[in-house]
């Protein structure tokens, strides 16, 4: 049987009282980056997918321009739901096409971020993939014109 002071009553329940709420605050951490590393690949592979969808297509011009990025729009609102799309956009050029999503993570309380004294916490995803001409591919040499 072990005997306690008259000084430790209550000991137990100040420091579980302290570290209880610490411990899930950690884990709840914990599971949001988690979470916002899971949309970091998807909006990078989303990114990927658009790029390279867009330069095996052949054709160029504004609108493929636009309809790719109301598409890799619609991916990124579908796979995304931590955070916001700021800034998203798609240029294609004659040698490659690229692709530009920003996302922001959204923290779940309103003004933790100034109560953390934290700035934003973004991401800055660009693909770039070059465009398979088919005269090259007719020679034998792939996308890349390597003969």
């Amino acid at each position: 049987m072990v005997k306690y002071n008259s000084d430790d009553e209550g000991m137990m329940t100040v420091e579980a009282s302290v570290i209880v709420p610490l411990l899930w605050l950690v884990i709840a951490m914990l599971v949001f980056c988690s979470l916002f590393l899971l949309e970091m690949a998807a909006t990078q592979s989303e990114c990927m997918r658009i790029s390279s969808e867009l330069a095996s297509t052949w054709k160029k011009g504004k609108e493929m321009e636009g309809a790719a990025s109301d598409r890799l729009h619609r991916r990124i609102s579908e796979r995304v739901h931590m955070s916001t799309l700021k800034e998203y956009g798609v240029r294609a050029d004659v040698e490659e096409v690229k692709v530009i999503a920003v996302i922001e993570f959204a923290l779940p309380l309103n003004g933790i971020r100034k109560l953390l004294g934290v700035g934003e916490w973004g991401l800055h995803c660009s693909s770039t993939a070059s465009v398979c001409r088919w005269e090259d591919i007719l020679r034998g040499g792939g996308c890349n014109g390597d003969y």
